[in-house]
Order: C-alpha cells, then sequence, then structure tokens
C-alpha cells in the first residue's frame, strides 16, 4: 500500500508538470497560430500591392507613351517587383516552416495526451490494487479474528463440558452422601434414645404407647460450617489470585530476563581468563623450570669455582700475606683492589717454589683473567635479565591473581543468581502444585455451595462474567505487586 501511494503520488506529479507542458505547448501554439495569421495577412497584403504593381505596369506597357522618366521608373518598378517577389518566398518559407514547427506541436500534443491516457489508467489500475491489498488485508485480519472467536468457542464449550461432567459427578456423590449422612443421623438418633433410657424407665412398666417425637438434642443442619467454609474459600481464592499474578509477574520477568545476555558474556569472558590463567600457568611453569635448570647450572659452576678458588687460597695464602702493596698502580682506583688481590693470587699460583714466572705464562694469567672477567660480567648480564623477567613475571602472576579474584567473585554472583533461579523455578513449581490443587478444588466447592443455595446452573454470560472478574483482580493484583518486584530486583 505504501509502494502503490508512493507511486501515485509520482504518476500525480508527473501528470501535473505533463499538465503544466501542454498548457505551454497550447498557449505557445495559440501565439503561433496568431502570428501564423499575422503572416498571412501581411503576405496577403503583399500580393495585393504586387498585383496592383502588376496592373499599373502592364497598364503603362499597354499605352506605350514614352517619356523622360520611363527606364528609370520601369528600373524601380523591377526593382520593387524583385524586392517584392524576394519578400514573398521569405514569407512562403517562414509559411511553410511555421506550419512544421505547427505540426510538430500537434503531434507532441497528441503524444502528451496519449501519456497522460496511459497514466491515468495506470492509476486507475493501482488504485483498484491498493483497495484490492486492502480487501485482502482486511479478510486476512477478519479470518484471522474469526479463526480466534472460534478457538475461544471450542475453550469455552470444551471448559463447560468438562465443568457439567464434573457437576454430574459431585451431584452423584453428594446425593451418595445425603443418604449416608440420613442413614447416620437416624442410627444416631436411635443410640441416643436407647442411651437415655434410664434404670427408672426400665422399672416401670413397658408401655410402648409412645410418640415418636422430637430428641432432647438440636438436629445438625444441612449448611453446617458452611460460612466458614466459604470465608476459607475466599481466602484460598485471593490466595490463588495472588499467587497466580506472582508466578505471571515471574515468567514475564524470567522471560524478559536482562540478566541472560550477561550471563553468557560473564560465562565467555571467564572461560576466556581460565583459557589465558592456564596459558600464563603454562609460561610461568615454564619459566620456573628453565630458572631452576640455569640456578642449577650457576650453582654447580660457582660451587667448582669456589672450590677451585678456596684450594688456590689456602694453598698460597701465605704468599698473599707476604705480599703487602705500597701503593696503587696507576690507571686504577680503590674500587680495582679485589681484581688486584685476584691478579696477585693467580701470580703467586703462577710461581713453583718461589721462583718468579717467565713472561709467556704472565701472558696465560692475564689472558685467563680477562676471559674469567669477561665470563663473570656475562654472567652478571644474565643474572639481571633473569632477575627482571622474574620480576615481570612475578607482576604478571599478581595481576592473573587479581584478575582470577576477580573473576571468582563474578562466577559467585552467577551462582548466587543461579540459585535464585533454581529457588524461584522451585517457589514457581510449587506455586503451580498449589494452583492446581486450587483449581481442583475449587470446582468442587462451587458446585456444592451452589448446591446448598439451590443455585442453578451457570449460564455462558455468568461464566464470562466471572472470568472477566478473575482477570481483572489479577491485573489489579499484579499492578500493586509488580513495583515491589522491580523494587526486589533492582536491590538484589
Amino acid at each position: 500500500i505504501e509502494e502503490s501511494s508512493s507511486v501515485r503520488d509520482v504518476l500525480e506529479r508527473e501528470l501535473a508538470t505533463l499538465k503544466q507542458e501542454l498548457t505551454q505547448h497550447v498557449d505557445s501554439m495559440v501565439s503561433s497560430k496568431k502570428q501564423y495569421e499575422q503572416e498571412c495577412e501581411t503576405s496577403a497584403n503583399l500580393r495585393r500591392e504586387l498585383e496592383e504593381k502588376c496592373e499599373e505596369l502592364e497598364r503603362i506597357m499597354a499605352t506605350g507613351r514614352p517619356s523622360l522618366g520611363d527606364g528609370r521608373v520601369a528600373q524601380a518598378l523591377r526593382r520593387e517587383n524583385e524586392d517584392l517577389l524576394r519578400q514573398l518566398s521569405e514569407v512562403r518559407q517562414l509559411e511553410g516552416l511555421k506550419g512544421k514547427q505547427l505540426q510538430e506541436r500537434m503531434d507532441e500534443l497528441q503524444r502528451v495526451e496519449a501519456e497522460i491516457e496511459r497514466l491515468r489508467d495506470e492509476m486507475a489500475t493501482m488504485r483498484h490494487e491498493s483497495s484490492f491489498n486492502e480487501k485482502v488485508e482486511e479478510v486476512t485480519v477478519l479470518q484471522q479474528k474469526i479463526q480466534e472467536v472460534e478457538k475461544v468457542r471450542e475453550e469455552s464449550v470444551h471448559r463447560q463440558r468438562s465443568l457439567q461432567r464434573i457437576n454430574d459427578q459431585l451431584q452423584c456423590k453428594n446425593q451418595t452422601l445425603a443418604k449416608q449422612v440420613e442413614e447416620l443421623r437416624r442410627a444416631t438418633d436411635k443410640e441416643r434414645k436407647s442411651r437415655r433410657q434410664s434404670t427408672h424407665d426400665d422399672r416401670r412398666g413397658l408401655v410402648f404407647n409412645l410418640k415418636d417425637m422430637s430428641t432432647m438434642t438440636d438436629p445438625t443442619s444441612n449448611d453446617c460450617s458452611c460460612l466458614d467454609m466459604d470465608a476459607q474459600i475466599k481466602e484460598l481464592r485471593n490466595a490463588l489470585k495472588l499467587k497466580e499474578c506472582q508466578l505471571n509477574t515471574q515468567k514475564l520477568m524470567l522471560s524478559a530476563n536482562p540478566l541472560k545476555a550477561e550471563l553468557t558474556e560473564i560465562k565467555r569472558k571467564l572461560q576466556e581468563t581460565s583459557r589465558e590463567k592456564d596459558q600464563a600457568q603454562q609460561e610461568l611453569n615454564e619459566a620456573l623450570e628453565t630458572l631452576d635448570k640455569e640456578r642449577k647450572e650457576r650453582k654447580r659452576h660457582c660451587t667448582q669455582c669456589i672450590r677451585h678458588s678456596r684450594q688456590q687460597n689456602a694453598r698460597f695464602d701465605k704468599a698473599v700475606q707476604v705480599y703487602q702493596p705500597t701503593d696503587i698502580v696507576p690507571g686504577h682506583t680503590a674500587t680495582t683492589a679485589p681484581t688486584a688481590a685476584i691478579s696477585l693470587s693467580i701470580f703467586a699460583s703462577s710461581t713453583k717454589d718461589g721462583q718468579p714466572a717467565s713472561d709467556g705464562q704472565m701472558v696465560a694469567l692475564k689472558a685467563r683473567f680477562e676471559e674469567q672477567q669477561q665470563q663473570y660480567q656475562h654472567l652478571m648480564a644474565k643474572y639481571e635479565k633473569m632477575k627482571q623477567l622474574c620480576r615481570i613475571r612475578n607482576e604478571t602472576i599478581a595481576t592473573l591473581n587479581q584478575g582470577i579474584v576477580e573473576k571468582e567473585n563474578e562466577s559467585v554472583n552467577v551462582n548466587r543468581i543461579q540459585n535464585e533461579c533454581v529457588r524461584l523455578k522451585q517457589q514457581l513449581r510449587d506455586a503451580e502444585k498449589k494452583c492446581a490443587q486450587f483449581n481442583r478444588i475449587q470446582p468442587v466447592a462451587g458446585r456444592s455451595s451452589s448446591l446448598r443455595y439451590d443455585v442453578g446452573v451457570q449460564t455462558d454470560n455468568d461464566l464470562k462474567h466471572g472470568v472477566q472478574e478473575q482477570f481483572r483482580f489479577k491485573f489489579e493484583t499484579s499492578k500493586a505487586i509488580a513495583p515491589k518486584l522491580k523494587q526486589e530486583g533492582s536491590t538484589d
């Protein structure tokens, strides 16, 4: 319908533009026609003048009287005749051109009229189609309504039949119960009468010329404790309606629960964080393994170095104590004293029985010292790098532990929400069971009360009215309970 309306608007706009162009063409045709008539009048005037000039020329030629100005007059008349002929040819050309333009305008006018007719036909067909579509939509809506009404009618008929069957069953049960109650009443009356017979009555002469009169106790009525039962039934109905409203609101809240997407998102994030945690734990284990290997290797190497240095120091302790340097070598600072002591121990180890070493041994010792110093620097750099790596790993472990704690809190919240959902589902099941029980009890109580008060069979209008009242009460109670439930949900 919207497309047809939009197309109809477009066609109406095109029709308006074509009408405007048509009026413009008509105006231009009228003006060209007027101009053509004017040109025709001018051409007719020129023809008349030419005829007059020709007649005058013939008359002059017929007289044959020469005059001084005959040649000049003839030349002037000839020139004027040529001018008139040229003007006549121009007027004829202009007339043909105007005729062609007029024919083109007429053809264009016919084409525009045909286009207008076609657009009118299209608009009529589109109006017909739009009205047909509207009718089809109305028919579909009416069919849906008819189906809904039929469904409701079938449900009401089925409900009425089921209620009628239950009513018949209850009537049969009521009749049997009434018979049993009557029999029990008669038995109790006889038993009471037999109990009231005293010994005095037994000693008297038995004269059974008696009449069956009423007993001392008042007989029980048929509607015993009916008022209490009615009050209880009303309370149970109110409680049932309240529970139904609560269940409906809880169902609506659960169906439109905004926490479903959040729960799925939290679960996905929890899985991602668990994967990241496992990956980080694996990397940490690998780093710890490499660190343990490096520590063991360094410890082994350091124990060997310490053992070797201790042996050297123990061997040449005396030489170190004897040698006391008086000054520091130029180019070295006081911080290079340990290096000098190490070089001294190496130099002392290079001597044998106190004999001075040769230059080759000194060079070898210096080279070995430099190599050991480079190795020591390399080990220190490696140690600093490992320390930095361990610090970074420790920071990542702390951040991951913090994230794990946060995720555990989130998981606790998720578990709490799940437990709340389970608890609400359990409450919903219990309430449904109670509702089913009340629904089973309610027709029995209603039918018994109707039998007690001799109320006739309930009609369809009464049933609809009762259903309307029930729905109205449910709506009012749910309307009153909804803000409290929203407030409780927001606080949770």
